[in-house]
C-alpha cells in the first residue's frame, strides 16, 4: 500500500486537471507572440466575449507629425517664458520678514514677549539653584 492517501490522489488528480484549463485560458486571453497592447473591454455582451482581447493601435515614432525642429521650437519657447517670469519675480520688491503674530495686536504682541522673557528668567534662576551655582539666603 502506498504512502499517499486516495483523496490526496484524487485532490491531486483534479489540480492537474485545472492547471491545464488555466493553461488553455491564458494563451486566448495572452498573446505573447503579438507586440501590441490588449486592450480589455469593461462590460462584455457574454462569458465568451469576456475573455477576448483586441489590440489597440501603437502609434510609432514615424507616425508623430511634429519633427525635432518643432520640438526645439517648444523647448526654446518654454525656457523664454520662464526666464521672462524670472525677470518679473526678480523686479518686484522684496518684502521684510514680519514677525506679527496674525490676529494679535500690537500691545498684545508686546505683552506675550515680556511674558515670555520673565519665564525665561525664572527658569534659569531656578536651574542655577538646583546646580548649585547660586545659592538662595
Amino acid at each position: 500500500m502506498s504512502d499517499i492517501p486516495d483523496w490526496l490522489v484524487e485532490l491531486a488528480a483534479q489540480g492537474n486537471d485545472d492547471d491545464r484549463e488555466d493553461e488553455e485560458l491564458d494563451d486566448d486571453i495572452f498573446d505573447f507572440a503579438s507586440s501590441e497592447p490588449l486592450v480589455y473591454s469593461p462590460e462584455p455582451e457574454s462569458a465568451e466575449a469576456m475573455f477576448e482581447a483586441t489590440p489597440a493601435p501603437v502609434e510609432t515614432a514615424a507616425q508623430t507629425p511634429e519633427t525635432d525642429a518643432d520640438l526645439m521650437d517648444a523647448l526654446r519657447s518654454q525656457v523664454e517664458a520662464d526666464e521672462l517670469e524670472d525677470g518679473i519675480e526678480a523686479t518686484k520688491p522684496k518684502s521684510s520678514i514680519s514677525l506679527r503674530l496674525p490676529g494679535l495686536l500690537p500691545w498684545q504682541q508686546f505683552v506675550l514677549a515680556l511674558l515670555l522673557l520673565l519665564d525665561v528668567i525664572v527658569i534659569g534662576l531656578l536651574f542655577l539653584v538646583m546646580l548649585g551655582r547660586v545659592s538662595i539666603g
